[in-house]
Order: structure tokens, then sequence, then C-alpha cells
């Protein structure tokens, strides 16, 4: 029979020495990118039953972004993508999970992010202007067939609003009343 020897624990200062660990350790975040399979994107033309034509899209460089940032307020911010075929213009809004009314948080996030940007009209429809009542533009062009209305109302609260929609409503059934002979001329 054997004696078994007594281990004793190691004192301060002296190597122990470690087991090899039994499982690769796990991979860097390069590494795994690196290891990752290539990505090549491009439009695939079938020409015939036996001839194909590939067009590669061009690759972005690593680390390159597709978003540029235009505005950032706090998590929310307003992006540009540069996508080939359609550019966009993206909102991106972050509100706190325990906010008592996230809807309204949203919308003050939004107003944040897009204060100060210009929104611009379309320019008016080029023709013979039928009613300019301060709020209420209307434009008729004849040879293209189109009219043109245009409201601008101040908001006071949601039943003035209410109020002053249906009059304007009621102004422009009275200005195609008045013009329907060049809106709709009778065909005799």
């Amino acid at each position: 029979m054997e004696k078994k020897k007594k281990q004793t624990p190691p004192t301060a200062g002296t190597d122990v020495p470690t087991a090899a660990p039994t499982e690769p350790a796990p991979p860097t975040a390069q590494a795994a990118k690196a290891a990752a399979p290539l990505k090549i994107r491009g439009t695939l033309t079938i020409l015939d039953a036996e001839a194909h034509d590939y067009e590669f899209r061009a690759q972005r460089t690593t680390g390159e972004s597709s978003q540029q940032v235009v505005r950032q307020n706090g998590q929310s911010k307003l992006y540009r993508t540069t996508g080939e075929r359609k550019p966009k213009m993206v909102a991106h809004l972050s509100v706190s999970a325990d906010s008592p009314d996230p809807v309204a948080d949203l919308h003050q996030q939004l107003q944040r992010v897009t204060t100060g940007m210009e929104t611009k009209l379309p320019p008016l429809l080029r023709g013979r202007v039928l009613l300019n009542d301060g709020g209420i533009i209307v434009v008729h062009n004849q040879r293209q067939q189109q009219v043109e209305c245009r409201m601008t109302m101040a908001t006071d609260g949601m039943a003035s609003l209410q109020q002053k929609l249906i009059k304007n409503l009621q102004t422009l059934n009275q200005c195609f009343v008045i013009n329907q002979d060049s809106l709709a001329p009778r065909k005799s």
C-alpha cells in the first residue's frame, strides 16, 4: 500500500502551478468580425436561360456609418441615411419607461430635435386667384385643370380649431359655387 502525502497550503509569495484551461477563451469582438463571412451585395440580372450579369454594389469601408447625425438631444436624434436608392431623414426618439405620458414626451422630444428647422411650402400653382381671404388661398389653373387650396389657421384650442375649419370649408364652398362656370364649364 502506498502512503498518501499530506498537501500543505501554499505560503504567500510562492508560485502555485495552475491547471491549463479546458475550454478555449471566448473570441474577442475583432476576432469574431474577422471570422464572419464576407457579404457581397449587388444586383443579379438574368439575361436568358444560360447567361446572367452580376453588378456589385459599392462596399462601405469598415467603421463607416450610413447615418449622418443632423441633430441630437439626449438619447433622441435626427439623422440622414446615405443609401444609394432612397436617402431618408429619420427621427429616433427615446422616452423614459416610467414616464406618465409617453406620447406627450415623444412629441416634446420631436419638437426639441426639429427646433429651428425650416419647412418650405411648395410654390403656389400658377393661375387665376379665385380667393385670397387671409388664411385661405384658392388658385385655379385652367390649362392643367387643377385647383389648389391652402388654409392657415391659428390653434387656440380644439373647439375653436373645429369652428374655424367649418367656417373655412363654408367659404371654400361659396367660392366654388361662385366660380363653377370657370372650374367646370358646361358642355353643350
